[in-house]
């Protein structure tokens, strides 16, 4: 699933005819994060989480990290950056997240048990 030392390079995107995406490289990347060096944004890596389908999530998510579920904002817009996890600062809408991604409240990551 690759790390910010070593994102996944050389993969495919592809968009599906549903309008979502989804990223293959000698295997497809299914209920898991993916730290994908950004073709499209300059090579830049950044985190992805692709669903259960294998398509990749967008807006505020429950998913599991480090057997804690929490709660993280990926890029609605298409601008390059769609689909990466926000780490750090204020979400378009308001929220705040903290460098992993997960959003905050009054500096407390948020949990779901």
């Amino acid at each position: 699933t690759g790390t910010w030392e070593k994102p996944v390079t050389g993969g495919t995107w592809t968009h599906n005819e549903d309008g979502t995406w989804s990223f293959a490289t000698t295997r497809r990347f299914v209920s898991t994060w993916g730290c994908i060096a950004n073709s499209y944004a300059g090579g830049k890596p950044d985190w992805f989480y692709f669903d259960g389908n294998g398509k990749m999530v967008t807006g505020w998510q429950w998913l599991p990290w480090k057997g804690v579920t929490r709660c993280y904002f990926f890029n609605p817009v298409s601008d390059g950056r769609q689909g990466a996890c926000q780490l750090g600062g204020m979400t378009y809408d308001g929220f705040t997240v903290d460098e992993t991604g997960a959003w905050t409240v009054n500096g407390v990551v948020q949990v779901k048990n």
